[in-house]
């Protein structure tokens, strides 16, 4: 008996999943640029940062204009210990003289 997978009509969301094509997000930018010039979104994120009054509007004011000046840190991601230590087993090689090198 079939299953009915051949016609379910298959994903919604096939081809529109994911991160915009680097083409779609310069043309973006370049219709960004057309309204505000890139002095202008500084000096506005410079005056958040000196008189915003929320403490959260400044820090990311700050964390915003950091990233760009001097980079912004290495991000890590533990995906597998969960934060304990992993153990990772020494191999030695030895030439057995056996076979072919």
């Amino acid at each position: 008996m079939p299953d009915g997978r051949r016609n379910n009509g298959g994903h919604s969301t096939k081809g529109k999943a994911g991160r915009p094509a680097k083409a779609q997000e310069l043309k973006l930018a370049e219709k960004i640029r057309n309204v505000i010039q890139d002095e202008e979104i500084i000096a506005n994120l410079a005056d958040i940062a000196k008189t915003a009054k929320r403490d959260s509007d400044r820090i990311k004011a700050n964390e915003i204009l950091a990233g760009y000046l001097w980079g912004k840190a290495p991000q890590t991601v533990d995906m597998t210990s969960g934060g304990e230590k992993v153990h990772t087993p020494v191999i030695s090689f030895i030439k057995t003289g056996k076979g072919e090198d």
